[in-house]
């Protein structure tokens, strides 16, 4: 195998990922829009992810560019150090950190972004924002500035010890250099290990939201691509955890295969580009997509949350938003329609009122909102009344029947 395949293979590979990604960015501006809906908070965060995954993208295979030339110019890894030598190892290192740096801003992203994607469907499954979503936000919002800060302190720092390497040094500054090199490996590692921690959580809010969303249909295969997210997440930090305990922790010599960077670009950025396209396809869905506001291309306002009505045939599953639902051993409990909006009432139906009723079921009428039609006001005193008894008309010829004693007729 030439010593140009591997940097040539990673090129490929990671290359060939910016020019979508660049794609996707663009047509998430137009399709994956947020419209003011609170539960497309997330699509904001991807669209920042965008553009840094770009930038990160552009690095690497920048630096994979510059290291084949490298070892184009020198024939090979084993080489004499000289000038030219140092200026394109240095150009590697800086777009390599420049890689690393954006990478991790769009892990924050990301992060964020499905946190906010997670809460979204307990908000469609509830009708309501759920208690718990400023918590989890805020958790979310916290750790990502953590890995952060961490992330601009680990590329700040690695400017520095390289630049005692590249600009000359001594035998004592050496082994500051190689000691500062150990510090910079456990700061990395401690920024992967975050991130392997942050995915846990992520992984089981994935979980709960499909459990939650389980009983609607146009929410069900959204929430498993969520938890597909989430499960890829894992396996990315899983292999950077992986890879720091070998060859960075785990060792003083920091050896590393010349090959394991064809397995980083396959574990790392294509994973975390095929994890974007799904959170992309999340975001542009309309019809079964992830939207509690009207839109142009909804009749009315979008209700997800099944609503059992209760008639006299049985229980019906999925009534209008609006119908009563019922808790065993509890009053009817109405949800309250948006004000904006007015209830769905179709025109032709005819329902008739039950005229006994039924088992735990109140006795009061129902409200304007409901199927049934409303008695009218006075109905109930009216039929307590009782009917006046029935007195046949006088025929002619015939003398009215009375109580009142008889009077002498007057014979002609």
């Amino acid at each position: 195998m030439s010593d140009l395949t591997i940097p040539i293979v990673y090129c490929v590979l990671v290359g060939i990922l910016i020019k979508p990604t660049i794609i996707l960015w663009f047509v998430s501006l137009f399709l994956a829009r947020v419209r003011g809906d609170p539960v497309r908070v997330a699509f904001r965060y991807i669209k920042v992810a965008f553009p840094l995954f770009v930038i990160a993208l552009i690095g690497y295979t920048g630096a994979e560019v510059v290291n084949a030339v490298n070892i184009s110019i020198h024939e090979g890894y084993y080489y004499d150090y000289d000038d030219i030598f140092n200026r394109l190892n240095n150009a590697n290192l800086r777009l390599g950190t420049i890689g690393d740096l954006f990478e991790r801003w769009t892990d924050v992203f990301v992060l964020i972004a499905q946190a906010e994607l997670g809460m979204a469907f307990f908000h469609l499954a509830s009708g309501s924002r759920h208690s718990l979503h400023l918590v989890v936000r805020l958790l979310a919002v916290g750790f990502g500035s953590v890995i952060f800060i961490l992330a601009v302190a680990c590329f700040g720092r690695t400017q520095v010890v390289w630049n005692v390497y590249f600009t000359g040094y001594d035998e004592e500054q050496y082994v500051i250099f190689r000691r500062n090199l150990l510090t910079l490996d456990k700061l990395n590692s401690a920024i992967e290990i975050l991130l392997w921690i942050s995915s846990l959580p992520l992984l089981a809010l994935a979980s709960a939201s499909v459990y939650k969303v389980c009983k609607l249909k146009a929410l069900q295969s959204s929430s498993i691509i969520f938890l597909v997210t989430t499960i890829l997440n894992l396996i990315r930090y899983t292999y950077m955890l992986a890879y720091d305990a070998r060859y960075l922790l785990g060792s003083e010599t920091r050896v590393v295969p010349r090959g394991i960077v064809i397995v980083q670009a396959v574990l790392d950025q294509m994973i975390l580009f095929v994890l974007l396209v799904l959170l992309f396809v999340i975001g542009i869905r309309k019809r079964n997509g992830l939207w509690s506001t009207e839109q142009p291309w909804t009749k009315g306002p979008i209700v997800y949350a099944p609503v059992p009505q209760q008639t006299q045939a049985g229980w019906v599953q999925s009534a209008p938003y609006g119908a009563p639902q019922q808790v065993q051993g509890q009053p009817l409990q109405y949800q309250q329609y948006p004000q904006q909006y007015q209830p769905y009432a179709p025109q032709a139906a005819v329902y008739a009122m039950p005229t006994q009723p039924q088992p735990g079921f109140p006795q009061q009428g129902f409200p304007q909102q409901a199927w049934a039609p409303q008695p009218q006001e006075g109905m109930q005193e009216r039929q307590q009344v009782p009917s006046p008894q029935y007195v046949p008309s006088p025929q002619p010829g015939t003398r009215e029947l009375s109580n009142s004693p008889p009077q002498d007729e007057k014979i002609h």
